[in-house]
């Protein structure tokens, strides 16, 4: 199962940064992996990223985005700004096991 975001402009960049969502596919994560990140009772699941480094996160509920934001440690924000994604590209998500997903790029 794959599932594409074209990055359409510089502005829509830098929220892919901060939030990438997955609104669309809620049906590929498991139960109990949407939480609240705030609360810390849902379960992450593992999402590998095509640059050798993989991050866990659940999906917070408040937005229906992966929760992992941080430019310090791996997670979206980190994966974007390495992958050098830039506007007209494509990020893909993966679903490649239960718990498992794969970030790359197109």
């Amino acid at each position: 199962m794959t599932h594409r975001i074209r990055v359409r402009d510089d502005q829509h960049l830098w929220l892919l940064e901060k939030n990438i969502p997955v609104f669309d596919i809620l049906e590929w994560f498991p139960a109990g992996t949407v939480d609240d990140a705030k609360s810390g009772t849902g379960e992450p699941v593992l999402f590998e990223t095509s640059l050798g480094w993989s991050f866990r996160s659940v999906i917070e509920k408040s937005g229906f985005f992966i929760s992992e934001r941080s430019s310090s440690r791996p997670g979206t924000t980190r994966f974007i700004r390495e992958s050098g994604l830039k506007p007209g590209q494509t990020l893909v998500i993966q679903k490649t096991g239960p718990q498992t997903f794969l970030l790359s790029t197109e």
